[in-house]
C-alpha cells in the first residue's frame, strides 16, 4: 500500500459519508466536489501513481478545504499519518 493510497483512503474516510450523487461515474473537470472525489478514487484504484498522484491529492484536498469538507489541519494530519504509517 503506497503513501498516496493511504492519503486518498484517509481523506475519503474523513469526508464520508457523502450522498450517493457525489460518487463519481465519469471524469468532470474543475474544482467541483465530484471532481475532487474522482481524483481521490483514481489514486485509490491505481490509475494515477507516483508524483502525479501526490499532485492530484494536493489538488483534491485543496478543493475539499474550499468546500468546507476538510480543514487544512485535518489534511496535514492525514498526510502525516499516512507518511508515518509503515504497515
Amino acid at each position: 500500500m503506497t503513501t498516496a493510497y493511504k492519503i486518498a483512503r484517509l481523506t475519503l474516510d474523513k469526508i464520508s459519508p457523502l450522498p450517493d450523487y457525489f460518487i463519481p461515474v465519469r471524469h468532470l473537470r474543475g474544482i467541483g466536489l465530484t471532481h475532487q472525489i474522482w481524483l481521490l478514487t483514481a489514486v485509490l484504484e491505481g490509475r494515477v501513481t507516483g508524483h502525479k498522484a501526490h499532485r492530484w491529492l494536493g489538488w483534491a484536498q485543496a478543493g475539499l478545504v474550499y468546500y468546507g469538507k476538510l480543514t487544512m489541519l485535518a489534511a496535514r494530519d492525514i498526510n502525516r499519518k499516512a507518511e508515518n504509517d509503515h504497515s
